[in-house]
């Protein structure tokens, strides 16, 4: 197979410049200080089905509510603003209709019209409901789009593209998208998410031609890792599929599959409400087939992408160090700007980037970083992992990272993201699977960041346990938080200054519990040990520990294919 680096000479000479490496084109971003006094609450959200990894959340803004689901369950967050520390009631809405026999779940909020869509993923599709009324009642879906299968399933809703006639019943697209373990697959419904038509490819066939025009691919259609993040559809009806690589290589040892590895973060565009997909490379970043990236699009179509960035020592060993890096695009992925690293001082490793925007300059990414250093998926890997938040206001000329965890770790020791599928390459994987494959961001009304994560270190000794440990006490328990943004400036300018510090204490509902932590909510602390070159102001509150009700997690069988 032609190397990575003549196929990308290749594609910039075919595609007419869209991609050669212009000097300056990925402009230098500054990471600064936290000017703007940016602040964080966390809150664990104890789900009525147990709790699992991989959660995801939207904003509804009909009913000032967010929607966050995991495991088989998904739940209604509201925060009372009028009372000391917010308090957030969670209000169980999972539906009661069909079986929740389920490998993945996935909640998508079409904040437009405030439809949710909560699918469970079956053995041979989905079950998918959507809501009008924040989970209040729900439509089962009549089925997903046919040939979509067959995992790691993503369901996107926004405008229509073009002159595309609705179901009069329906004002936007709802896409449903799924992949085989070589490539994927989206379908497209134009009755508001009742029903659906066939699958189109969005990846790896002759079809998805990268960047219109360039027959360098023709015959693979990108050369894209099988896996796909979350959908996202622009105010002008573009839909985004992102990759973790395309332009990468073949391999018959990637797992079950022959599939390509290594590449640049991609995204498959539609501009015809899901017809046919062109594969758009950002040849700023490289794929370590680890984390899921992830897309937004601004309010002028302006579109974000993170990725974890890193080169894998060899089939068998991973990246021993990575970054989270962000790129903006203004012409729908064609050419790809201001592309940044992340990672502040001292952190040497990431996971899980995720990015929501608002205004078309204003974004956040929300990221799990250590400071350890090796194979993070390795047996011995030692390093305790925050969350951090960075937001631009600027388009992505300079950035401000908060740790928004800092004293209160989210995990300790290696992190397995590489699925239960047997003939993996890679050496001496831990077994550390239940934090699974992503994490999750949205905005609120107020233009408020939301983050959606899992926990493993949870008891008091791993909390307190020196920067070096391994695992200290953890368990194999995962619990399901949700960071709320709490000072600051959000990412709607209209909405700047009304963002107020709350108070220290956090409330913790579930239909079957309440209690009340005995610390402070964890926010945006001056970091020493993680710092930007003029060191890291925030505004912020001591950390303790959180008092909130343990739920043994379930082993699930995550997706096979993987």
């Amino acid at each position: 197979m032609t190397s990575v680096r003549r196929r990308l000479s290749l594609l910039a000479a075919a595609a007419g410049g869209a991609l050669l490496l212009v000097p300056g084109q990925a402009a230098a971003t500054t990471l600064t200080t936290n000017p703007t006094g940016n602040a964080y609450a966390e809150y664990h959200v104890v789900l009525p089905n147990g709790e699992s990894g991989e959660p995801t959340i939207g904003w509804t803004p009909a009913q000032h509510a967010a929607m966050y689901g995991a495991g088989t369950g998904i739940s209604r967050l509201t925060w009372d603003d009028g009372k000391p520390g917010a308090p957030m009631t969670a209000t169980d809405v999972t539906p009661t209709v069909g079986t929740l026999n389920t490998l993945d779940t996935i909640v998508t909020v079409d904040a437009n019209i405030s439809r949710t869509f909560f699918a469970e993923l079956e053995a041979a599709g989905s079950t998918l409901w959507y809501s009008d009324d924040a989970g209040a009642s729900w439509t089962e879906s009549t089925g997903v789009s046919a040939g979509v299968l067959l995992d790691h399933e993503s369901v996107g809703a926004g405008p229509f593209s073009g002159t595309a006639v609705p179901h009069p019943l329906a004002t936007d697209a709802v896409y449903y998208c799924a992949q085989n373990s070589f490539s994927a697959a989206c379908g497209t419904s134009y009755d508001g998410g009742l029903t659906f038509g066939p699958g189109s490819p969005t990846q790896n066939t002759p079809a998805n031609d990268p960047n219109d025009s360039n027959p360098t691919f023709a015959a693979e259609g990108g050369a894209c890792s099988a896996l796909h993040g979350h959908m996202k559809v622009a105010s002008d009806g573009t839909a985004y599929l992102p990759f973790k690589g395309c332009g990468g290589d073949a391999t018959a040892a990637n797992l079950t599959n022959t599939e390509y590895e290594g590449g640049m973060p991609s995204v498959s565009v539609s501009t015809d409400n899901g017809q046919t997909w062109n594969i758009r490379m950002d040849p700023f970043g490289s794929n370590t087939d680890e984390s899921d990236n992830a897309v937004s699009v601004g309010s002028r179509n302006t579109v974000y992408m993170t990725w974890e960035d890193g080169k894998n020592i060899s089939d068998a060993e991973s990246a021993h160090t990575t970054a989270a890096k962000v790129s903006i695009s203004t012409d729908q992925g064609r050419t790809w700007l201001n592309t940044a690293n992340l990672n502040p001082p001292g952190v040497n490793n990431v996971m899980f980037p995720v990015v929501a925007a608002g205004d078309d300059d204003r974004a956040a990414v929300a990221f799990l970083g250590t400071a350890g250093v090796g194979d993070d998926q390795q047996n011995g890997f030692i390093g305790s992992w925050d969350l951090y938040v960075s937001t631009t206001y600027d388009g992505g000329k300079t950035w401000s990272t908060v740790d928004a965890t800092q004293g209160d770790p989210v995990h300790r020791g290696c992190i397995d993201n590489q699925g239960i599928a047997p003939g993996s390459p890679k050496n001496n994987v831990c077994n550390n699977r239940n934090m699974l494959d992503f994490n999750d961001i949205t905005v609120d009304s107020a233009g408020r960041v939301l983050v959606a994560y899992t926990k493993t270190c949870t008891s008091p000794k791993c909390i307190s346990a020196a920067p070096n440990s391994d695992t200290a006490d953890q368990s194999d328990d995962v619990q399901n938080y949700v960071l709320r943004q709490t000072a600051g400036k959000g990412l709607l300018a209209a909405s700047d200054g009304t963002i107020s510090q709350v108070a220290a204490a956090t409330t913790t509902t579930s239909q079957t519990s309440t209690s009340t932590s005995s610390r402070p909510a964890a926010i945006g602390l001056p970091n020493t040990a993680v710092a930007s070159p003029a060191g890291m102001a925030a505004g912020g509150a001591a950390l303790a520990l959180i008092g909130a009700i343990r739920v043994t997690r379930r082993r699930r069988r995550d997706r096979a294919p993987r």
